[in-house]
């Protein structure tokens, strides 16, 4: 005998049944899409806050000396390949002058030191010389605690300068036949960090 109620066939359960002309399933799809768009939205109009490690510190700094400049021209043409005109060397049997515009400046790190002169004519290299407040060289003006050859260039920076420490600075240029000049200085500086 056959059932008097046959079963019904589902339709595919609740997200086929309409709302409005629609089915469940593309009421679903448009709220997720217009989630979407909001998100977007909200997030292109918002600049990420940058965090401590991505703010970059504020540097006020001058132009540089004349000197300086010319320097730096000069070791960027040796470096191109183009070689830099050398200073003119003094006249036979002269003395290689003082450098000028000595100064020593605290560079990045603990402890390290900057120092910048002025080029002298026919200098080749310099030489450094360091007297450390309070030794036997500085009470008696006499000789040096340290002394270094450096380069062409009119600077030279180091490290190892212990804080609370004065030091007192000393340069001269060294021509082609290894003669040092007129020594400059002193300049001088107490280490802070």
């Amino acid at each position: 005998m056959a059932d008097p109620n046959p079963p019904t066939q589902k339709d595919g359960g609740s997200l086929t049944q309409k709302v409005g002309g629609l089915p469940m399933w593309g009421w679903v799809g448009l709220a997720a899409s217009a989630g979407i768009v909001v998100m977007v939205w909200r997030q292109h109009g918002k600049k990420p806050e940058p965090t401590p490690s991505q703010q970059q510190p504020v540097v006020e700094a001058s132009g540089l000396a004349t000197e300086q400049a010319e320097s730096i021209y000069g070791l960027l043409r040796t470096l191109q390949g183009t070689p830099s005109t050398p200073l003119p060397a003094p006249p036979s049997g002269e003395t290689l002058q003082a450098p000028s515009n000595i100064r020593v400046e605290p560079s990045a790190g603990s402890g390290r030191i900057i120092l910048f002169w002025n080029p002298v004519n026919g200098a080749v290299r310099y030489w450094i010389a360091i007297r450390l407040w309070g030794s036997q060289a500085w009470a008696s003006k006499k000789g040096y605690d340290h002394e270094y050859e450096s380069g062409p260039t009119t600077e030279w920076e180091s490290g190892g300068f212990n804080k609370g420490q004065g030091y007192d600075f000393y340069v001269a240029g060294i021509n082609a036949q290894g003669t040092k000049g007129a020594i400059g200085g002193p300049t001088s500086i107490v280490i802070k960090k």
